[in-house]
């Protein structure tokens, strides 16, 4: 549940584009999304390539990105199942990061899930 005064959108929820990376609208200025539906495709495009680099990148030595940043862009894109099996590698990899699982606001999507609670739980908050 997001925080009063800030707005949290999954990015599962939003609409999405078959072409994933190719917008769908001109905009006056192209720099900007011409439309909601062009800033959802847009947004789910880059998270896309972020988690597939990021994904990439887990297997080399040095700089090796935190298994929580990759969790939280598959909860962002709605896959549950992979985010907790990153969630489950940062328990693991003892990601700094964790100890801000209940308050991140990009695993949003994951807060109706069981798992989470055993994740905080794990932590060694209180869920």
């Amino acid at each position: 549940m997001p925080r009063p005064g800030t707005a949290s959108v999954v990015v599962a929820d939003l609409p999405h584009h078959p072409r994933d990376g190719v917008r769908v609208g001109q905009a006056e200025d192209e720099d900007l999304p011409a439309s909601i539906d062009d800033y959802a495709a847009a947004k789910r495009s880059f998270i896309v390539r972020d988690v597939r680099e990021l994904e990439r990148r887990a297997n080399d030595p040095y700089p090796r990105p935190l298994a929580i940043d990759v969790a939280a862009d598959y909860a962002m894109l709605g896959d549950n199942d992979k985010a907790f099996a990153w969630l489950a590698k940062a328990l693991r990899e003892h990601d700094g990061p964790l100890m801000y699982v209940k308050v991140d606001d990009r695993l949003d999507g994951l807060r109706s899930d069981t798992r989470l609670g055993d994740i905080i739980r794990a932590v060694g908050l209180v869920p």
